[in-house]
């Protein structure tokens, strides 16, 4: 399995990814995209075999301000610019959000284990080159706003990442085949849930914004080690 950095004609993919399980009515662009890998398009980590992409991992490296903001729920991933991201040059603070991660299966004798660790992995090889250049550089957390339970359960069994003070009010939907994201706190999630209950939907889950931050148990950072 190879890696490689982004590039332009990825993007759709990317959004086309996301949509399917994120269907929210303030969606990333591919302006958004090329904004985030303006700076460092390695953060942007597709993995190939065979000429095939086999795996996407696309984590957004911001500064400080802006990752404090989007993990308390301040900012969304749509409005990340490039005000927002991280420059080498002058920022000292990084901020790691995992946007999306995801693995294909196309050999099913040999399937790809554990991929997150891979991922991880290669984060702290990213981070480690960034250092070369930039020796007073600080990692500062790392983030990930999981929408599926499939995602909440790597991020939180896996990752060791928590929910902090902000709590997403998002919540994912399906009717057949078809996702749903719907805004509601828990004051007035049944009065809002039960209607479309009646109507056919099926209730997934609660979006979450999960943090891990520096010194804390993770794997994040036995290999992001400071």
């Amino acid at each position: 399995m190879q890696l490689r950095k982004i590039n332009k004609e990825d993007y759709q993919l990317i959004i086309d990814l996301d949509k399917r399980i994120y269907p929210t009515e303030h969606s990333v662009t591919l302006e958004n995209i090329a904004e985030w890998y303006k700076n460092n398009p390695e953060f942007g980590m597709v993995y190939e075999e065979d000429g095939k992409i086999v795996g996407i991992s696309v984590v957004i490296p911001l500064n400080s301000e802006s990752w404090k903001a989007l993990t308390e729920g301040k900012l969304s991933e749509s409005s990340l610019d490039s005000k927002s991201v991280f420059n080498n040059k002058k920022d000292h603070e990084l901020g790691i959000h995992m946007y999306h991660i995801e693995k294909f299966e196309h050999n099913a004798l040999a399937p790809i284990r554990e991929f997150y660790k891979t991922v991880v992995r290669d984060i702290a090889v990213i981070v480690s080159e960034l250092k070369k250049k930039n020796k007073k550089l600080k990692v500062i957390g790392f983030s990930g706003l999981a929408v599926t339970k499939e995602g909440v359960i790597l991020c939180e069994d896996k990752l060791g990442c928590k929910e902090r003070a902000y709590l997403c009010d998002e919540h994912i939907l399906k009717n057949g085949n078809v996702r749903f994201v719907i805004k509601a706190d828990k004051t007035h999630l049944k009065e809002i849930l039960e209607p479309k209950i009646k109507d056919g939907y099926s209730y997934l889950n609660r979006c979450k914004m999960l943090v891990s931050y520096p010194g804390e148990k993770s794997l994040i950072w036995e290999y992001l080690k400071q």
